[in-house]
């Protein structure tokens, strides 16, 4: 009978967690930044700024402009991620332009794949180098491990003048 009784509570009820959606499940799951260390990537932010054209332009440019560049320069950058390349990121949610991550093999490999861009010419443009968190705590710990002082048992003989 007692056990009836709290079935019943409310408070005793697990907590349910928010489900996630499609969109960001395969992200979440299948890209733990953690683990990324294990593996040689080059991972770029790239940034593409153009508040200051816009400002200068009229209604009926701003038009042109979103239809002739801005529509084209997007669909370039998602025909990147369409062709499977890891790439991440968005439009400013303030300012005129857009930022993402990309992965290329070096540099140049990079700059093949953007130079066709539209936004080019309209842009300044910033690319950033990354590597993940994880590799950096990876990297950090070596490095402490490496300052560390050793021990008598690390280095037998030390400091005995033998």
């Amino acid at each position: 009978m007692l056990a009836i009784g709290f079935q019943s509570c409310t408070w005793l009820e697990q907590e349910k967690k928010p489900a996630i959606t499609n969109q960001f499940r395969d992200t979440l799951q299948t890209n733990a930044d953690s683990n990324l260390y294990l593996f040689p990537r080059n991972f770029f932010l790239v940034s593409f700024d153009f508040n200051p054209i816009m400002k200068k332009m009229s209604r009926s440019d701003q038009e042109e402009f979103m239809h002739n560049t801005l529509i084209p320069g997007y669909t370039f950058i998602d025909s990147l991620r369409q062709s499977g390349i890891p790439i991440f990121g968005g439009v400013y949610a303030v300012q005129k332009g857009c930022a993402f991550i990309i992965q290329a093999e070096n540099n140049e490999a990079l700059h093949n794949m953007l130079k066709e861009c539209p936004l080019n010419p309209i842009s300044k443009i910033t690319i950033t180098p990354l590597i993940s968190f994880g590799q950096h705590l990876f990297e950090l710990k070596n490095k402490m491990e490496s300052l560390r002082p050793k021990t008598e048992t690390e280095n037998p003989g030390e400091g005995t003048g033998k």
